[in-house]
């Protein structure tokens, strides 16, 4: 008689996939042999609604009932698609795996037998290339706990590390761990309701003023519970008892993150790419992994991002130090965007590890204001020889390029090199102690100081002759839409002024300069620019919406050549649309009202230019979204 496993292929096929089998049957026949393993389990992981495209393979838990092992003694058990991988032993290599938690699992213990089991399907694997996790319902307060080695639960963390370092003899050269429940309309700057923010005090992104503040009741109860509070106040001072309980002792933070003593010998991980969006990874219970796995990859590691974590300063002084890698790495870019509660002096020393390899640096106005050094403090700025990149607020901006001035020894003929020396590409978020909406009174000396600074750098013959393209990041004020006009105006002013002469000889940098000359502008020349405002090619307006009829496009078409006569490109918001429709549907409206906006802009830009004008518009490409279109004034639209 023979037996059922010699049966052809297509036979088997056949007899799998009769209607009578249930997929529980499939799983059962899967465990009888390997041959029966590669016919009966894609059959049933096909009836699991997974299909390996290319090698990724992208898993999605709901809240449903946790899902059990096979058991003979319980065949009624429910399985789904992951109990299939994990016994698929046909699959040994995954390009992409993606794991994503929905909006329900938001409590670890929840989340923990799940890790488990990918846990058990990593190792199982000979090479998992990319492994992405998604929490999308991880609570965003969990790493703003009172205790952080209590955050996450031991459990939890020791079988996410047991993944981090699973990964590192797997081939693995992308991780990402993110965390979808953080949104970007949370994290607005609301400058009313900051203390001392309108006094000129610097303020920084605090998110437990936000989250931790008592809201105060309103009505007639709010009055009388407030009054009452007001009086136990009075009387206990009267009886000399206070209410309030002894403070706590301070927290050894840095007992949390302990130092790390990294092995060059010991670096056996191939990762090249480590995004952290989730404060899972950067809690004192499932850093070693994270930290060990950054040290395996100092060989490989190009690409670090920190981005949407929550942490007290105490906190981020002690992860940020401990992460900190004082031996050989390899990193190139670092991204660190949307981290609130970052002392400079740590960041500073933080980035200062990689400043011998680091080539593309990304800050964004959600970190805390740099400190101003002095003269004698210029030393501990990093110098970054290599960086080409730079994006970061108006403030970092200063302290890492400082003016020549504050190079240059007055006593000395010695001429140090200059800061930045192969930047290449500038992109500058304004922002102040009062305001981050942009204004050409509040911020045209800081930005007038740096570009003359990378103008003369230009122009100068001992620096190689290269252009540093200038991108400025704005914020506009969308309740104040005459503030362009009121921008104009004031460059009028200043315009009708004498003016510096910027022609600096090649001579001047980074030495002690010479006098500027003083000359009034001639009268039949339209105002002008500084020369070294040109550098600026292209402006990032938000939340500013294409312009919808031809008053606004004229308003924002001489706004940009007249402050920025060197823009080539101008990057808008989406419009705004209804989102009740379908998704499509939504694309073709906005499709539609930004096809209205670029005829608008052109009929505006050339009615702005005069042929025989001697500085033609520069202005040719609009973006908006995902669309690019360019902006021909030769032909009509």
């Amino acid at each position: 008689m023979g037996n059922f496993a010699d049966l052809p292929t297509e036979l088997l096929l056949q007899i799998l996939q009769a209607r009578q089998l249930k997929d529980l049957d499939l799983y059962a026949v899967g465990l009888v042999s390997k041959r029966l393993n590669t016919v009966a389990i894609p059959l049933y992981l096909n009836s699991k609604s997974i299909v390996i495209t290319e090698g990724a393979l992208n898993l999605t838990f709901d809240a449903e009932p946790q899902p059990t092992r096979y058991r003979r003694d319980q065949p009624a058990r429910r399985l789904d698609a992951l109990s299939g991988l994990r016994v698929a032993l046909f699959l040994t290599t995954v390009l992409e795996l993606q794991c994503t938690f929905s909006q329900e699992w938001w409590d670890p213990p929840a989340i923990q037998p799940y890790l488990v089991r990918i846990a058990s399907l990593i190792a199982r694997l000979a090479e998992v290339k990319s492994l992405v996790l998604i929490f999308e319902g991880d609570t965003k307060l969990r790493d703003m706990h009172a205790d952080p080695d209590h955050a996450v639960p031991p459990a939890f963390a020791a079988v996410l590390g047991d993944i981090l370092v699973s990964l590192e003899t797997r081939g693995c050269e992308k991780v990402s761990l993110f965390n979808k429940s953080y949104f970007l309309h949370q994290w607005e700057h609301d400058l009313e309701d900051r203390d001392g923010a309108l006094d000129g005090e610097v303020f920084s992104h605090s998110p437990s003023r936000e989250y931790h503040a008592k809201k105060k009741r309103k009505g007639i109860k709010g009055a009388f519970t407030r009054a009452k509070t007001r009086v136990e106040a009075v009387l206990s001072d009267l009886k000399g008892i206070s209410n309030k309980p002894p403070p706590l002792p301070p927290k050894n933070f840095y007992a949390l993150y302990p130092s790390f003593i990294s092995n060059p010998d010991g670096a056996c991980s191939s990762v090249h790419t480590l995004h952290i969006q989730t404060p899972f990874a950067l809690l004192p219970q499932c850093f070693p992994a994270t930290q060990h796995l950054i040290h395996a990859s100092m060989h490989t590691l190009t690409s670090l991002t920190l981005s949407y974590i929550f942490f007290d300063v105490e906190t981020f002084d002690s992860c940020l130090s401990a992460l900190s890698s004082h031996g050989p790495n390899s990193i190139t870019h670092l991204t660190i965007s949307h981290c609130r509660e970052i002392s400079s002096d740590t960041l500073l020393g933080f980035v200062r590890c990689f400043q011998d390899r680091l080539q593309n640096l990304e800050l964004d106005p959600d970190i805390g204001f740099a400190s101003p050094h002095d003269e004698s403090e210029l030393s501990a700025v990093p110098n970054f020889p290599r960086l080409q990149n730079l994006t970061a607020p108006i403030d970092w901006v200063t302290q890492l390029l400082p003016c020549p001035s504050r190079r240059v020894d007055e006593k000395s003929d010695s001429v140090d090199s200059p800061p930045l020396p192969q930047l290449r590409s500038l992109i500058i978020q304004p922002r102040t102690s009062k305001t981050i909406h942009f204004t050409y009174q509040d911020f045209n000396p800081i930005l007038d100081s740096i570009l003359q600074n990378l103008y003369s750098r230009s122009q100068a013959s001992t620096l190689p002759n290269h252009k540093v393209d200038v991108t400025l990041d704005l914020k506009l004020q969308p309740h104040r839409p005459w503030q362009m006009d009121l921008d104009r105006s004031v460059f009028m002013l200043q315009s009708s002024q004498p003016i510096r002469n910027w022609e600096y000889p090649s001579s001047t940098y980074p030495g002690r300069s010479q006098k500027p000359q003083l000359h009034s502008p001639s009268p039949n020349l339209p105002p002008q620019v500084p020369p070294h405002w040109n550098l600026i090619t292209r402006l990032i307006l938000s939340p500013t919406a294409p312009p919808t009829n031809s008053i606004h496009a004229t308003l924002l078409a001489r706004w940009v050549t007249t402050l920025f006569p060197a823009v080539q490109e101008v990057r808008l918001s989406l419009p705004s649309v209804l989102r009740l429709s379908p998704s499509p549907e939504i694309q073709r409206s906005e499709k539609a009202l930004v096809d209205v906006a670029v005829a608008l802009l052109v009929e505006a830009l050339r009615e702005t230019r005069v042929d025989e004008e001697p500085f033609p518009v520069e202005w040719r490409i609009l973006t908006v979204g995902p669309w690019t279109f360019p902006l021909d004034l030769q032909c009509r639209v």
